[in-house]
């Protein structure tokens, strides 16, 4: 609701029951965050703000929306307090549809790459979605931009005279992640930010990951009143007692709670009060799988903090610390009404969520259809880099024929960066990129048009063994990121994401083997979280552990169905041991440990265009119907081999394409095995995707090599473990394996899918 006079007297009016709530929430138990208190409390809504809280009769009228609460705890919806959801590739209405299901309703956020792609144009674009967006998000104006020292090339350039400006829009609540090195070099552009937040009473939200000492009394002194990254308890400890606010980040790739909270747990239970979460950078698959700040809090409780006291660090410890408190972070009279419910504190399982005043969520999903905005020239991605060739990516040096030495970057973890010194070949006056050192080239490729600024170096750390990927996402400039150990393969994927407008690709043999396009400033998308999320395909396998304490190893199970709708996956089975006799037993809402999807699938896109064999046999028939739902080809041709009349998944198989059945005992189809199906039925094909029996992927190996057919096999009978530790699944194979340097593959890590002239079986 605008705040002005007239809206504000009815508001007031509402307070004091003068005029009727719109709803009214009846029979749950209010968690008291402000108290400390849970007890039976109704709660009023009025348009989207809380009007009253307790005994609340006064306030229903004739047209008053009752929902009922019974069951139900009432907490105030989550505040991230530290986020770049552009990481996540998700556009700001998609990173809602994402988090405010799980009961995230506000987040904190510079949107600073949206500035570093398209300026303040874009992002007005950006804040005008948000109005339309469930998920609230409280701006910090970038202190500058780039954030880079030496400094890198974006598209706008934030100074200390765009501060004077945007400081004074609405939508700005800070000055955003003030890195400590910029303060340290007393850099104008961020002193003039932090000058224009005093005069214009905004908090300065910090960055000052090991600051210790003396360095961060200084810190501290320039004006910064939280901080949200620190790599021990003990760093946690100190900032406190000098004063700061701080915020604990769990994000996809530094999982930092399980240290920090010992702040609390271990030192000073007083310090709750003052900390908060923050997830940082996030994947949508890790949001769906696991959850968002939701997942935070359990991961508190686990560790040792009080439901009520973790419940406050998600909600008005961070609304405090930001000083937006009048605001969110509560339930209470006079603030927006975002509320959560949730069924146990304990478990913190978010059911439904209501935002703004609205119910907006339910069992993880929105209950409505939102929209992402047309988008503008101005956020289309364009890449204005000039198309590349392979020679682009040589690094010539003087030495025609020999070694060079060389520096490399070596990438230890996150944030963590080493000098490399490594011995490389030069053939032809080209060093040479070396797979077997984990030695690839990386470029960064300015992508805005101001200078076509082009690198060029080595770099250790990702063990990339063929190919190339590339990425328009590469946070803080976004500039374009190039890393392979083929040139020719560099050049196809920088060329094929400056013609797609952006994205991340990845490329081997001259072939594009996956793109996720990021329409959306070459940085995110408007695809829903579980498009983007879904990375499950055809041909791979998910773990399952037994509950059953005694079986220690998981059960790798072949994924039969995909849905990525529903953010599911189907597992076909034979019960043949305990595991998979109590698997059977489980019934609907019951909690299995499953790890994947693992291991490589099918080569989908080689089949384009061609006429194709998909063969299953036994309990290799299950994998290969995702196989026949998900591919494109000319041709689509299943034969699944059984037993005998028990044709399990052949009405599915018969929706998918052309079904031809053999069974053994001859009372379905063909009688005999998938050959004999191929021999009767006359078939021809240019490819085969095949899984089964070791005996019936021998029959086909030797059939395609005879025949000169392009042949991908599964030996996903011959897995063990899953995990590529016990090495019980070991084939062998044409090269050496770099795992054991010897002539083998291991099926769960290198497979299960091969090319069968790669392994002999």
């Amino acid at each position: 609701m605008e705040r002005t006079k007239e809206t504000l007297k009815e508001l007031i009016r509402a307070g004091r029951a003068k005029v009727p709530a719109h709803k009214v929430i009846k029979g749950g138990q209010l968690v008291n965050v402000m108290s400390s208190e849970i007890y039976p409390a109704d709660v009023a809504v009025y348009n989207d703000m809380i009007v009253a809280v307790g005994d609340v009769e006064d306030y229903i009228g004739s047209e008053t929306e009752i929902i009922d609460a019974t069951g139900y705890y009432l907490t105030p919806g989550m505040i991230d307090g530290h986020i770049h959801s552009e990481c996540s590739k998700m556009s700001i209405t998609s990173y809602a549809k994402a988090v405010v299901p799980r009961g995230t309703t506000s987040m904190i956020s510079g949107l600073d790459e949206y500035i570093s792609v398209s300026g303040l144009e874009g992002l007005q674009e950006v804040l005008a979605e948000m109005k339309q967006s469930p998920l609230k998000v409280f701006w910090g104006a970038p202190y500058k931009t780039p954030y880079t020292i030496p400094k890198s090339t974006v598209a706008f350039n934030f100074t200390e005279e765009v501060h004077k400006e945007v400081q004074k829009w609405p939508e700005c609540y800070g000055v955003w992640e003030t890195v400590r090195e910029f303060l340290q070099e007393e850099d104008e552009d961020t002193l003039g930010a932090i000058v224009e937040a005093s005069k214009n009473r905004l908090p300065v939200f910090g960055c000052a990951p090991m600051a210790v000492g003396n360095d961060l009394n200084g810190y501290l002194c320039g004006g910064v009143r939280l901080d949200h990254e620190s790599y021990t308890h003990e760093e946690v400890v100190e900032k406190m007692r000098k004063g700061m606010h701080m915020l604990i980040r769990e994000s996809c790739v530094t999982h930092f709670l399980e240290e920090n909270i010992k702040a609390v747990t271990e030192v000073n239970p007083a310090f709750a009060r003052r900390v908060s979460f923050c997830t940082d950078d996030v994947t949508a698959t890790d949001i769906l799988e696991k959850g968002h700040l939701d997942n935070v809090v359990r991961l508190a409780i686990k560790a040792g903090v009080e439901p009520m006291t973790a419940i406050q660090m998600a909600t008005i410890n961070s609304a405090e610390a930001y000083r937006i408190d009048h605001l969110i972070g509560s339930i209470c009279p006079g603030r927006i009404a975002d509320i959560l419910f949730v069924k146990s504190i304990e478990e913190f399982e978010v059911c439904k969520v209501m935002t703004n005043g609205k119910m907006v969520a339910e069992d993880h999903k929105l209950t409505y259809d939102l929209k992402a905005p047309a988008r503008s020239s101005v956020l289309k991605g364009a890449l204005k880099c000039k198309l590349t060739t392979k020679e682009d990516f040589e690094y010539k040096t003087s030495i025609q024929n020999g070694e060079a030495d060389v520096l490399a970057m070596d990438v230890k973890g996150p944030f963590v960066r080493k000098r490399r010194d490594v011995v490389l070949q030069v053939k032809d006056g080209i060093v040479q990129p070396d797979p077997e050192q984990d030695v690839a080239m990386v470029s960064v490729l300015e992508r805005f048009g101001r200078n076509g600024n082009k690198s060029l170096a080595f770099c250790s750390g990702w063990k990339l063994k063929k190919g190339a990927m590339a990425s328009s996402a590469a946070p803080d400039d976004n500039n374009l990121v190039v890393m392979g150990v083929n040139a020719e393969d560099m050049s196809i994927a920088v060329n094929y994401l400056i013609e797609q407008g952006g994205g991340q690709v990845v490329v081997a043999d001259g072939e594009i083997l996956e793109f996720l396009p990021l329409p959306v400033g070459g940085i995110v998308s408007d695809r829903e979280p579980e498009e983007i999320a879904a990375h499950a395909k055809a041909g791979q396998f998910v773990s399952v552990y037994c509950n059953e304490g005694s079986r220690l190893l998981p059960r790798p199970i072949s994924i039969c169905e995909i849905d990525k709708k529903d953010n599911a996956i189907r597992l076909v089975y034979r019960k043949v041991g305990k595991g998979t006799e109590e698997f059977s037993g489980m019934h609907t809402g019951g909690i299995l440990n499953i790890t994947g999807p693992l291991g490589n699938g099918f080569p989908l896109e080689k089949a384009e265009g061609k006429s194709v064999f998909l063969m299953g046999g036994g309990i290799g028939v299950p994998p290969i119907l995702e196989l026949a739902k998900a591919i494109k080809c000319e041709k689509k041709q299943i034969l699944a081999g059984y037993r005998d009349c028990h044709t399990f998944l052949k009405e599915e198989f018969e929706a998918a394409g052309t079904l031809y059945i053999s069974t053994e005992d001859g009372s379905v189809g063909t009688k005999g095995n998938v050959m004999d199906a191929i021999r009767e039925n006359d078939l021809k094909a240019d490819m085969i995707f095949a899984c089964g029996p070791t005996p019936m992927l021998r029959a086909i190996k030797n059939y395609a090599e005879a025949n000169g057919i392009e042949c991908y096999i599964s030996l996903e009978e011959r897995m063990a473990c899953g995990i590529g530790a016990c090495l019980a699944c070991v084939c062998k194979s044409r090269e050496k394996d770099a795992h054991s340097n010897v002539n083998n593959k291991r099926i769960c890590k290198d497979g299960p899918v091969f090319l069968s002239t790669e392994v002999e079986i």
